[in-house]
């Protein structure tokens, strides 16, 4: 939670850090709120973080899930609703 407390102060280069760390000691909260926690909101288009945690959670390539969209609803939700 120290990468989320940095972001909301506005230090980038600390939640950056703060969320190596937390991917490296395999925490549980970060883990499974980094997709979807609004606080992580404002890192997830930078480059560094996007590498770190694809590099960590070992995803495939292609458009990365860590953009800023946790607001917005899924495309094939939409189309489904069509």
């Amino acid at each position: 939670m120290l990468a989320a407390a940095s972001t909301a102060v506005g230090d980038v280069d600390q939640a950056i850090a703060f969320s190596r760390q937390a991917l490296e000691q395999k925490d549980p909260p970060f883990i499974l709120l980094v997709r979807s926690w609004p606080d992580y909101g404002s890192i997830r288009t930078d480059p560094r973080f996007v590498e770190i945690v694809e590099e960590h959670l070992h995803l495939p390539g292609g458009p990365s899930p860590f953009q800023n969209r946790w607001h917005e609803p899924s495309e094939a939700l939409v189309d489904g609703l069509t």
